[in-house]
């Protein structure tokens, strides 16, 4: 039976609104894929027709829900820029700590639904937020009027920073969060700056293909593809095709698409582990690990920026299973950092430091994964800066 609004009872003028945040939570918890028009309706308590009131479909309705999680950020920042009383680092980092506490979910809707968009409202999406990183970038040379072409990446360092929260359910009490995020920003903000300038450099590329056996340039090409189009839209024929081979003869190598996408990604979490493995066995100290973890970490995804975009937009390609086996890789992986980071800082409470070891790691995401773009004289230095203030490695 449909859902009605009681007989007498008045309809809110903020519907739409409610509309927004509901499907924007639901997006964010289960998936856009998972989540039906009558599943956000009946979270309203409206019926489904009401819904359709508002919103033509379900396309239309992701399109309002990122432009409202874009707009919670952008606003507030707009009034902060023109407050005279927020002209210190100190009060900026408090206060962009309460609008990413305000807005947890959107950086993974930016980062994973926003895929799900036509082409011409995602070049939008991506020009507000370049417009935001802009204005962050003015920001910090208030702040610090050397900061040059710096002051580009400590933008993009921040909302790194403001996103990375959106990708774990780690929680602390609302003060004490926003007093570290503040903090994290605030030591981002402060980062001793490279002396050189920026100068336009070829990033590092794994080994070409002509070295890899034909099981392996599968996966590699698989991968690259999945992450440019997504899986659902490329074909196990295109796949073979890249590599020069006939389509049925992928099936020599792997039994369905999805168990390239299940085995590049565990072969990355293999890497991965190995290199852990080194770590621990060879590193002095704590503190030799943990940057050892960092630097190996960055200089994966610098050399497969895909790796990222497949993680975030296409685990839900795999059966439950597989999932299951790749999250708890990543989990376990993350704990390590966590464990190093409590080791070398003892007050540090477990959530707190999970809480710094996502924000270290979302930062090279954000800057390194997805599509391959030249870096500039000095950025990996930089980078690797922002990373050991967050994990309060200097």
């Amino acid at each position: 039976m449909n859902q009605q609004t009681p007989s007498g009872a008045s309809r809110p003028k903020n519907r739409k609104a409610l509309i927004i945040r509901a499907a924007g939570t639901l997006f964010y918890q289960r998936g856009y894929a998972a989540v039906g028009m009558s599943e956000i309706a009946a979270s309203v308590g409206i019926a489904p027709s009401a819904l359709y009131r508002h919103f033509r479909g379900k396309e239309e309705l992701l399109k309002a829900v990122i432009e409202n999680s874009l707009s919670q950020i952008i606003t507030p920042i707009e009034q902060l820029k023109s407050n005279p009383e927020a002209d210190s680092p100190e009060i900026w980092a408090s206060y962009f700590a309460e609008v990413a506490l305000n807005s947890r979910e959107a950086g993974v809707l930016w980062r994973r639904e926003s895929r799900r968009l036509p082409a011409e409202e995602l070049e939008l999406l991506q020009a507000r937020i370049s417009f935001m990183q802009h204005e962050l970038a003015a920001k910090v040379r208030s702040f610090r009027a050397e900061a040059g072409g710096w002051a580009e990446l400590l933008a993009r360092a921040q909302l790194s920073v403001f996103a990375s929260i959106s990708f774990h359910r780690t929680n602390l009490r609302r003060d004490l969060f926003s007093a570290l995020l503040a903090d994290i920003v605030l030591s981002v903000l402060k980062i001793k700056l490279p002396e050189n300038s920026f100068l336009t450099t070829e990033t590092e590329r794994r080994p070409t293909d002509s070295v890899l056996s034909t099981r392996e340039q599968l996966l590699a090409v698989g991968a690259e593809l999945f992450a440019e189009r997504g899986f659902a839209a490329v074909s196990t024929g295109e796949v073979a095709a890249a590599v020069g081979i006939a389509g049925p003869s992928i099936y020599h190598h792997f039994s369905s698409k999805s168990e390239i996408l299940f085995l590049s990604l565990e072969r990355a979490g293999a890497r991965l582990r190995s290199k852990l493995e080194e770590v621990l066995a060879t590193a002095a100290d704590a503190s030799e690990a943990l940057n050892a973890l960092m630097r190996s970490y960055l200089k994966m995804i610098l050399e497969e920026p895909h790796l990222i975009i497949l993680l975030i937009t296409e685990l839900d390609h795999l059966s439950q299973d597989s999932k299951e086996v790749i999250r708890a890789e990543q989990r376990d992986y993350v704990s390590r950092w966590v464990g190093l980071l409590r080791e070398l800082h003892p007050e540090l409470d477990e959530e707190s430091a999970w809480i710094r070891a996502h924000a270290s790691i979302t930062v090279i995401n954000q800057r390194l994964g997805g599509r391959r773009e030249a870096l500039r004289s000095g950025e990996l230095a930089g980078i690797t800066s922002i990373c050991q203030a967050i994990l309060r490695l200097t």
